[in-house]
């Protein structure tokens, strides 16, 4: 009963120690053997990490029935989202927004700084 109390107060109530990292871990866990996806019909980008041995064991395009596209970037699964290993991220993120812009006829804007 303990650990479900844990489990419903991830995130909310604070944890002294890296006792938190462990409940997150347990709460994504949970969650994930008891969603149950519906085909996604719109556009998607799939960013595969190199480097991350469980990727293939992720079958996401299963649920895609819309216009996707897979692209396998350098780094592991944490790593894609630090340096060197952002940019190819980056560019393949700021491509899909130009061409959805493209197609709606509408603009995004980058962050100062940034593209």
């Amino acid at each position: 009963m303990k650990q479900i109390g844990a489990l419903v107060l991830t995130g909310i109530v604070p944890d002294e120690g890296k006792g938190h990292y462990l409940r997150f871990y347990r709460q994504g866990r949970f969650v994930q053997r008891r969603h149950r996806g519906a085909p996604w019909d719109g556009r998607t980008l799939v960013l595969v990490a190199r480097d991350d041995p469980d990727a293939a064991g992720r079958p996401v395009v299963r649920a895609l029935t819309g216009e996707w596209s897979l692209h396998e970037v350098p780094g592991n699964h944490n790593g894609v989202l630090y340096e060197p290993d952002i940019g190819p991220v980056a560019e393949l993120v700021a491509a899909e927004l130009d061409a959805v812009a493209d197609l709606g006829g509408g603009s995004w804007t980058a962050a100062p700084g940034g593209r």
